[in-house]
């Protein structure tokens, strides 16, 4: 115990990268590119065995460049991206997209030698507390565990805290069915290209498995605890026509929180919340419908911060720290609760039709087979589900 109380950092690494990118083009200059700009991970180790690590990243977009089914005109080739220098519209009316966007964050002096990095697109920070300072972990911001446990049992803390900033997404159906399609292409390919390497090493296994000893291992008796806090600043996604990019719709998301706190060991414990923040649906503003209709969904004004919001719980202990009324909990293992706040919903007829019809053919029909295969699997997956006791839901 006396060397925990002296816990030294004994070992510090920094490690950076100016800049990622990949591109995959066809002779004819079809394909598509991703950039990465800003990249700092550093890590710090303890004489106590825990530890503190964080990365940080600036910039990230990723440019479309393929051939859409229709041939149509493209005006907007920036398919996803964080914050840039600059807007979406303004890379797009030029036509010149990654040479723009480098010589801009150029300017800003990303790519100098005495540069300290960015957080502009993440910041993800990991601690590993072991023996006294996890005994002594509090966790301000992490924790919010409705159950208030004593963390002298604990032997280990994780801690992870996650801020990310804006992310867009253009989605073209026109586009989005064309990269989906050359994704699948890839992916195959790949899939081919190491057929042989898995035979080989099945092959292996099978023979390694004939030397394996069996030993038998005890179980840990140690416990941990692990806190997850995920906040996302804006997230938005503009819905485009196919023909030329215009946008018809845009969803957007602030202020959104996911964490998930959990206790392993003898006395197993997890709560997953989250909090969707301020989400809209709203019309673009190049029609003709007024102002105070474009919003067609979002929060009342001035009524709460978060749309909707909720809670997932795992274990007795956990579950007993809510207060639910004429329910018995003893038999309860799982919990969950929602909460919806008041909403502002417009109904313009021929707008929720055009939107109704974007969702349906634009974003679920060039999803489907990935949507299928993802509904199937969710449903294999609950079907098999053991269930040794209630479980309880709650939504208000």
């Amino acid at each position: 115990m006396e060397s925990d109380a002296v816990s030294m950092d004994h070992l510090y690494m920094s490690m950076s990268l100016l800049r990622f990118s990949v591109y995959i083009y066809s002779h004819d200059g079809v394909g598509a590119e991703a950039h990465l700009v800003s990249v700092i991970v550093s890590s710090s180790l303890f004489t106590d065995g825990s530890s503190s690590n964080r990365l940080r990243m600036g910039w990230f977009w990723i440019l479309d460049r393929l051939k859409s089914n229709s041939n149509l005109p493209r005006c907007q080739r920036l398919l996803l991206h964080s914050q840039l220098p600059k807007s979406a519209k303004e890379y797009a009316e030029t036509d010149v997209y990654s040479p723009a966007i480098i010589e801009d964050l150029t300017e800003l002096g990303v790519f100098n030698p005495d540069y300290e990095g960015s957080g502009h697109l993440a910041d993800i920070q990991v601690a590993l507390l072991k023996s006294a300072k996890a005994a002594e972990y509090d966790g301000e911001e992490l924790t919010g565990f409705s159950l208030k446990y004593s963390f002298e049992k604990v032997s280990q803390v994780t801690a992870v805290n996650a801020k990310f900033t804006n992310l867009f997404i253009n989605w073209n159906p026109d586009a989005m069915s064309t990269f989906f399609e050359a994704k699948t292409e890839l992916l195959e390919f790949q899939q081919e290209a190491l057929r042989a390497y898995d035979q080989f090493s099945a092959l292996e296994i099978r023979q390694s498995s004939l030397t394996k000893v069996q030993t038998d291992v005890e179980p840990s008796t140690d416990i941990h605890a692990m806190f997850v806090l995920a906040k996302l600043g804006t997230f938005e996604m503009s819905l485009n026509a196919s023909d030329d990019d215009l946008p018809l719709f845009k969803l957007t998301m602030s202020d959104s929180k996911v964490s998930q706190n959990s206790v392993t060991g003898a006395e197993a414990n997890s709560e997953f919340t989250f909090e969707l923040g301020d989400f809209r649906v709203e019309s673009s503003n190049n029609g003709d419908t007024l102002e105070s209709y474009r919003i067609i969904l979002g929060l009342v004004p001035g009524s709460s911060s978060s749309l909707l919001s909720g809670k997932y719980c795992i274990g007795q202990d956990v579950i007993q720290s809510y207060k639910v009324s004429d329910l018995d909990k003893s038999k309860c293992i799982k919990y969950a609760e929602f909460c919806l706040s008041p909403m502002r919903y417009v109904h313009v007829h021929s707008q929720i039709f055009a939107l109704i019809d974007y969702a349906t053919e634009g974003v679920m029909g060039t999803m489907s087979s990935l949507a299928a295969s993802s509904a199937t699997e969710a449903a294999t997956e609950v079907a098999n589900s053991p269930h040794n006791g209630e479980q309880l839901f709650c939504i208000s």
